[in-house]
């Protein structure tokens, strides 16, 4: 138990190699491996891009008359979505429930996740088809799933379906959207010229959440869709959007916006203010925006 421990945690913080050398040092004591130390292994390998080295543990772990469980296949699944090798992924699908084993939301999402990041209308309409079929077993979709459904319309440019995804999962599910699947939504309404209505959907369906909120602040930003976030600036009241949106509005260059957003911070109640790095901060992107530091 100890050993699996400090393989896991050694994977987590991303010592994969001394992750592999601990797995080493086990098996000379005479320690057996199991399927959790195997699992770690691949699911370590997978996060650092070492496809090839994943699957020779995966044979190893055969090799040593241990049958994969659950945990294993998810991390199989989601070391072919990396790579983006749907086919690799549907065959230990397949294979998986030839095992007896019942696909849970993870598996679903790891495989619709594979043919989104495929590219091809076929590969988008097998990505929907396996939701479809998610549904189907009863099994709700995930904050992660929406995101590459999401990606999967904005690869195929269809915005439409994007926006009706969005609005089932949300909006009927109760789901809670992220900064990633923001950033897919509007990227494909950035490209096709529907980002307001991509940003007028999102906000409908936010229901307020500070976090929601703050974490489409930050998805505008990333998409440097500055101009689109000030519109929408009394929707975010949080400080650390504020002083996000002051710093990427004096960036560009609106310095009114910026100026109102760093006044509207020294208005707030003490407890309610930034911390004084953030305010500084502020000051010190208004002072090189205006060329004065009589702010």
């Amino acid at each position: 138990v100890a050993a699996n421990a400090l393989i896991h945690m050694l994977v987590v913080i991303g010592k994969v190699q001394q992750a592999f050398k601990a797995y080493v040092e086990m098996r000379r004591r005479g320690l057996a491996a199991d399927a959790t130390t195997f699992n770690s292994l691949i699911w370590g390998c997978g996060r650092v891009g070492q496809e090839q080295r994943a699957l020779k543990v995966y044979d190893e772990m055969v090799k040593f008359g241990l049958e994969p469980d659950e945990v294993t296949y998810g991390v199989l699944l989601d070391l072919y979505a990396t790579a983006g090798a749907p086919d690799e992924g549907m065959r230990v699908f397949i294979q998986m429930k030839e095992a007896g084993i019942v696909p849970n939301v993870r598996h679903y999402t790891s495989l619709i996740n594979a043919y989104s990041k495929a590219g091809t209308q076929e590969s988008v309409e097998r990505a929907f088809l396996f939701y479809k079929v998610m549904k189907s077993a009863g099994i709700q979709a995930t904050e992660i799933t929406l995101s590459c459904l999401i990606d999967a319309c904005r690869r195929a440019s269809d915005v439409d379906r994007a926006f009706e995804i969005f609005g089932e999962i949300v909006g009927d599910l109760g789901v809670v959207p992220g900064r990633g699947t923001f950033m897919h939504l509007l990227k494909i309404g950035k490209v096709s010229g529907r980002v307001e209505e991509a940003l007028d959907l999102i906000l409908a369906l936010s229901g307020g959440r500070q976090e929601t909120l703050d974490a489409l602040v930050d998805a505008l930003l990333d998409e440097r869709l500055v101009a689109e976030a000030l519109k929408q600036r009394s929707s975010f009241t949080s400080s650390e959007s504020l002083v996000d949106l002051c710093l990427a509005a004096s960036e560009d260059g609106l310095v009114v916006e910026a100026l109102e957003i760093f006044q509207q911070l020294r208005r707030r109640k003490e407890e309610e203010q930034p911390d004084e790095h953030a305010m500084a901060a502020c000051h010190a992107a208004l002072t090189n925006a205006l060329g004065t530091d009589q702010i």
